[in-house]
């Protein structure tokens, strides 16, 4: 299909715009959302139902009730299907153009590596925001910071026995029972918080995991005593003044040898917006990953 104009281009995009128009009636934000859309479709021979079949397309979806002459908005859904999606499935959401102009990639961003025979790494980039509202030595007083689909990484603000010093302190959970292993914890970096300075920068802490950690969802707390932590290696935050403590870490396992081994690899940094001695703690947490030697059909 071509579609030609003798008229020259136009200045300014608006109605008036030469082109492909998809028009849709009535449009609101929950039932009607959907608008005319460009669709890929096959009907395969193999297809015995649902034929053709909607595979993968571009979607217009109404972000508010078109109530009024004002109202219009709108974000666009980029959509495909994977691996044997199943006879019934719809295409899923891969990427949005939101109506404020985001771009939200729902899954990893791939990108070609030469030198792996599964040539693809993933990369991610994740900020979360979470709270805890009081100080505790239960486990009550920890929260999520983030999440994949291997591990989890938690907080928890806690004080001493004779309640004089106060701590944030980092857990990890492993969630994959194939990456059962040491795992390393190498401090980057930070600011803030009781005998924290440069000399501590490049300590780490060795992480073992193990089947029943993952089967019991066990966090491996990184503070002194815990888990394969030194004494000293200031993962975590103690005393540190309102929005001063700050520690940036990197996440992987030991044994990174052959291709079955390999893991993801995270930076991670958080930051406590509040006083480590007072309750009302919020965290900042920002997490680089990068999965690499993926298979891009999984």
């Amino acid at each position: 299909m071509r579609l030609e104009s003798s008229s020259i281009g136009q200045s300014s995009v608006n109605e008036n715009l030469h082109g492909l128009e998809l028009v849709t009636g009535g449009m609101n934000n929950t039932s009607s959302m959907y608008g005319s859309s460009i669709k890929f479709m096959s009907d395969d021979s193999n297809f015995s139902t649902d034929s053709p079949r909607l595979l993968a397309g571009i979607f217009p979806r109404a972000t508010e009730t078109y109530a009024g002459n004002d109202d219009g908005g709108m974000a666009i859904e980029f959509r495909t299907s994977p691996i044997n999606p199943g006879a019934t499935s719809n295409p899923q959401v891969r990427m949005t153009i939101a109506d404020d102009g985001n771009v939200e990639i729902e899954k990893k961003l791939g990108f070609n590596n030469d030198y792996e025979s599964t040539a693809y790494t993933y990369t991610t980039v994740n900020t979360t925001r979470s709270y805890i509202s009081t100080i505790g030595q239960t486990f009550s007083n920890t929260t999520l910071g983030w999440e994949d689909d291997y591990i989890k990484l938690r907080f928890w603000h806690t004080e001493d026995n004779s309640n004089i010093s106060q701590y944030l302190i980092p857990g990890l959970i492993l969630k994959d029972p194939s990456l059962v292993d040491d795992w390393m914890v190498v401090l980057l970096g930070g600011s803030g918080g009781q005998g924290f300075g440069g000399t501590d920068i490049g300590e780490y802490a060795l992480i073992n995991f193990d089947a029943a950690d993952v089967t019991n969802s066990n966090t491996k707390w990184l503070l002194s005593g815990y888990a394969g932590v030194g004494t000293d290696d200031q993962l975590w935050i103690e005393d540190a003044a309102f929005g001063v403590g700050s520690r940036i870490f990197m996440v992987y396992k030991k044994n990174q040898s052959t291709a079955t081994k390999h893991s993801p690899m995270y930076r991670i940094t958080y930051l406590a917006s509040g006083n480590i001695e007072s309750n009302g703690m919020d965290i900042v947490t920002i997490v680089e990953a990068t999965y690499h030697d993926v298979d891009p059909n999984n």
